[in-house]
């Protein structure tokens, strides 16, 4: 839905559960390119097809600030997975369903989403394209957001938040503390919180972490 190029989203955890100590065991869903692995569609800047106009996925692989390490799970998942294999009927069913763990589910249709979440206990998710993308998807997803002016924006056009704020940078009003962040103590994973489920009126904000920490941080003060 972003630029035209073949892609996939394949479903991880159906039999062995996320063992993510943020998330918690939630099922999780991962969008990428079909015609070539991960690892060089980043290189190639064709990593655009699921990422969109995320400004944490750099520049022919330079410069990212994403937390998403993309030769680990990306393209372990990407190794493993038959993009032609059916999912069985009804696997969402009472299981937490974390929407992107890699790529970004406004290329897919919004009819993919809403079905995961119609069928799923419960979901989580954030899309970098809330100012271009079906507007719908306020229903599933959080817009994700980098600064306090993309907030403002966001919430003007009736989306919940979730911003990546540096260390030094305010909580700013209305918004709370991701409670399974770090800087929170940690005192809970995204399956016990479920904030980030769509279609919420709170605002989630959370320090930037990962190995793209100093990117995003140097982008912030120039």
């Amino acid at each position: 839905m972003l630029d035209g190029n073949p892609i996939f989203a394949a479903l991880s955890g159906i039999e062995n559960p996320s063992r993510n100590t943020k998330t918690g065991p939630m099922l999780q869903t991962w969008v990428m390119r079909s015609d070539m692995n991960p690892l060089e569609a980043v290189k190639t800047n064709a990593d655009i097809s699921v990422c969109g106009n995320c400004s944490h996925r750099g520049d022919y692989g330079a410069g990212r600030s994403c937390y998403v390490s993309i030769f680990r799970a990306p393209n372990q998942v990407y190794s493993h997975i038959d993009p032609q294999k059916p999912l069985p009927k009804l696997v969402y069913r009472n299981r937490a369903v974390r929407l992107g763990a890699y790529g970004d589910h406004a290329a897919l249709p919004t009819s993919v989403t809403a079905d995961i979440a119609k069928k799923a206990m419960m979901t989580t998710g954030y899309t970098h394209q809330w100012k271009t993308c079906d507007q719908d998807l306020q229903k599933y997803l959080m817009a994700s957001c980098d600064s306090a002016e993309d907030r403002e924006l966001a919430n003007a056009m009736g989306w919940a938040t979730f911003r990546v704020k540096t260390v030094d940078q305010p909580k700013l009003k209305g918004e709370t503390l991701c409670p399974a962040s770090a800087e929170a103590g940690k005192i809970l994973t995204c399956l016990t919180c479920s904030k980030c489920a769509g279609g919420s009126v709170r605002d989630v904000v959370i320090d930037i972490h990962g190995t793209g920490q100093r990117h995003f941080t140097l982008r912030q003060a120039a």
